[in-house]
C-alpha cells in the first residue's frame, strides 16, 4: 500500500486508505462523517499522459 495517501479535492472527504490500482490509476477509499454517521465512497485517481510518447504506450496498453 502506498506510504503516503494523497489529499482529496473535496475537505468533506478523508482518503484512508489505497484498495486498488490499475494501468490507468489508483483507487483509494474515502470516508466522511456527518452527524456522527460515517460514509464511505471510492475515488480513482487517474494518471493523464504528460508527453505524446506516455500517450502513445497508454494507447498501446488499452487496444491490445
Amino acid at each position: 500500500m502506498d506510504k503516503e495517501l494523497p489529499v482529496s479535492a473535496w475537505p468533506e472527504w478523508k482518503i484512508i486508505e489505497k484498495i486498488g490500482e490499475g494501468s490507468f490509476g489508483k483507487v483509494y477509499k474515502a470516508q466522511r462523517t456527518e452527524r456522527g454517521k460515517s460514509f464511505y465512497s471510492a475515488i480513482k485517481i487517474i494518471n493523464i499522459p504528460g508527453s505524446q510518447s506516455e500517450l502513445n504506450i497508454a494507447y498501446l496498453i488499452f487496444y491490445s
